[in-house]
């Protein structure tokens, strides 16, 4: 899942692209969608954006979601074709089991490191303070008919300033916040 000014982000890359490389990747997201749509869980991956959507029923999607072993729509070669601006989701999936358990976590678990914050979890609250507007994140698969239909999401440069200074504020607090509680776990 993306964070909006994230989802902004990779649709303007992908609108950067040389032909016939924008055509192909615009392509593979079309037929990706289609494949979600045939198999009847379009729907069910939206359902993701809802913030009243619980833990448990995040993680049955998540992992229905992985069993349809569909790819990342920029995964190329085997290869990431947007690395450089890869969102911070996978900058932050840092795996230390064996790539084999990739192929099937739910029955072969992967390891990951714990991150005290998730940069893409901060990010979507901070968008979601500075528009007003409530938190949510996009599906990678859906970000370019999710950025179709969101076109203000698009002028994130406009407020670019306040986003990061609103970004680094809810960082620190969510930093402190954590470390506020883990005190108070370990002084009792």
């Amino acid at each position: 899942p993306l964070s909006p000014p994230e989802a902004a982000m990779i649709f303007e890359f992908v609108e950067t692209m040389s032909e016939p490389q924008r055509t192909r990747t615009r392509e593979t997201f079309d037929r990706q969608v289609e494949k979600l749509e045939d198999k009847g869980f379009l729907r069910e991956l939206e359902r993701l954006q809802d913030p009243a959507i619980s833990d448990t029923r995040y993680h049955e999607i998540t992992q229905a979601y992985f069993r349809l072993n569909i790819p990342c729509p920029f995964l190329e070669d085997e290869c990431c074709s947007i690395y450089p601006v890869r969102p911070s989701m996978c900058r932050e999936y840092l795996v230390t089991s064996p790539p084999e358990n990739c192929r099937d976590p739910v029955i072969n678990p992967v390891r990951r490191v714990p991150l005290s914050i998730r940069l893409s979890e901060a990010l979507a609250r901070t968008w979601a303070s500075l528009s007003e507007e409530r938190v949510q994140v996009v599906p990678l698969i859906l970000v370019m008919a999710w950025v179709g239909r969101n076109p203000d999401v698009r002028r994130v440069g406009d407020r670019s300033i306040p986003l990061l200074k609103r970004l680094l504020a809810d960082i620190a607090q969510t930093s402190n916040d954590r470390r506020v509680k883990v005190d108070s776990v370990t002084n009792k």
